[in-house]
């Protein structure tokens, strides 16, 4: 991976994902995320999509999102849903954001 020259990296702060993705037991295909101290929505989403990923299916790939689409603005401290929707194979997942029980959006991985 190449830095972007016109718009480079001045910090890297790394998290421990474990923290962020604070859930109550599955239900079926999906997760519920509390809030963590201190994390962003977008931080909150991609770990807890992980685990959904990594514990439903368990690809053995290394995932990467690579698009988060939400319909309305989730702040940082908002209880949501993640709902595996569909997956192609092992190298495209999408899940669904749920926020008060309805859909708000969508996260898709693909893997590297």
């Amino acid at each position: 991976m190449s830095e972007d020259v016109d718009f480079p990296v001045s910090k890297h702060d790394r998290y421990e994902e474990a923290a962020l993705a604070i859930v109550e037991d599955f239900v079926g295909e999906q997760i519920r995320s509390h809030p963590a101290s201190n994390a962003t929505v977008f931080d909150r989403l991609i770990a807890a999509n992980k685990l959904l990923i990594n514990t439903k299916l368990n690809p053995s790939v290394k995932l990467i999102a690579a698009k988060v689409d939400l319909k309305k603005f989730l702040p940082n401290d908002a209880l949501f849903d993640l709902e595996l929707a569909s997956h192609m194979g092992t190298q495209i997942f999408k899940s669904n954001i749920l926020s008060d029980g309805s859909v708000c959006g969508e996260l898709v991985v693909e893997c590297h």
